[in-house]
């Protein structure tokens, strides 16, 4: 975890959004301070070294990053996020990000897929169950993201909506604002769930009884490299919950506008951060042209430009071989054998 001080970045927060590509992130700095994390001025250490045309450090085509935040919703096509279905989605967010067109989840069903974010394959993992289920437990010699993190000296959170406990292993209950275990992947990996390190980091994304919640972290300047976040089943559209929306793909995008601009404001993202918007899956009885497409949306001052569109083909293995490769790390599992094609194509 550090604590930044960033009174410039602070300021513009302020003011009430995230600056564009073209305006954070710049190789001298702010008004003259101290260059910008990751650029080339700030200097480059291996794996990373200076990309000349952009004035960052690169390592493989990704710039260093600062901050990630993933953030997981359900059961969506593409073709379902509308301006009408989706105000929030296609109005705010898609002008200041890269909307990926050509994006596929894994697998079906769920608890495959958030595997496969986090630990780079679906460890023979098929069907949905919780972290206290032998059955839906990864072997405590596969690594995953989290432990990956830790044993490179860097910082995990994984804040779950609706979670009682931290580490919480079993389901809290069948309503749509309960917290699910297959939605919370890290607890599955033993190596994980067996530390100490995962009632620390495994916690609830809104205030419980001894964790903050991610809203105060950030307020406090708590910022950790990793974040994984997990809205409950009617924030993720997993469940369709009428009374906040007249469809699953509405909750997603009201969940979306009360809580990404906390951290769309926040120096963990305007420093040199990514957020990823995602979704577990699509709808498998609507295929679509491409097999299990899905919409995902990349935000971070370091794009090459806002309100982009990318159709290169990439899926959730290449989402964390990229954050791995932001950070410095090597992709997970070791020689796992997928065409993890790393994100390159829409940075600066």
């Amino acid at each position: 975890m550090r604590t930044l001080c960033l009174p410039v970045l602070l300021a513009l927060a302020a003011c009430g959004g995230a600056p564009s590509a073209a305006d954070a992130g710049t190789d001298a700095g702010v008004d003259g301070g101290p260059p910008a994390f990751g650029s080339c001025a700030a200097g480059c250490s291996a794996p990373f070294a200076c990309d000349p045309a952009s004035g960052l450090c690169k390592n493989h085509g990704v710039p260093r990053l600062s901050h990630a935040f993933v953030i997981v919703m359900e059961n969506t096509s593409a073709s379902d996020i509308t301006a009408a279905s989706a105000p929030y989605l296609t109005g705010t967010l898609y002008p200041l990000g890269v909307q990926m067109l050509n994006y596929s989840a894994v697998t079906h069903p769920s608890l495959p897929n958030y595997i496969a974010m986090v630990g780079g394959d679906t460890f023979g993992i098929t069907s949905d169950g919780p972290a206290n289920d032998p059955d839906h437990q990864v072997a405590a010699s596969h690594p995953d993201v989290a432990s990956q993190f830790e044993a490179a000296g860097l910082t995990w959170h994984e804040y779950s909506e609706s979670q009682q406990t931290p580490c919480q292993l079993a389901d809290s209950g069948s309503d749509p604002n309960a917290f699910v275990s297959k939605h919370d992947p890290m607890p599955h990996f033993l190596i994980t769930q067996t530390s100490p390190s995962c009632a620390q980091n495994d916690v609830s994304f809104e205030p419980e009884p001894g964790m903050p919640g991610l809203a105060a972290d950030l307020a406090a300047g708590r910022f950790f490299d990793y974040v994984f976040i997990a809205p409950n089943l009617c924030g993720d559209g997993h469940d369709s919950c009428p009374t906040v929306a007249s469809s699953p793909v509405g909750q997603q995008d009201l969940w979306l506008e009360k809580n990404l601009p906390v951290i769309l404001q926040s120096p963990a993202y305007l420093e040199a951060g990514l957020v990823v918007v995602t979704w577990d899956e699509n709808d498998e009885f609507r295929q679509g042209p491409v097999p299990n497409q899905i919409p995902t949306i990349y935000l971070s001052p370091l794009l090459a430009r806002a309100g982009g569109t990318n159709r290169t083909a990439y899926s959730h293995y290449s989402m964390l071989s990229t954050i791995e490769a932001g950070f410095g790390l090597p992709s997970l599992p070791a020689g796992n054998g997928h065409d993890d094609a790393l994100i390159t194509d829409i940075w600066r």
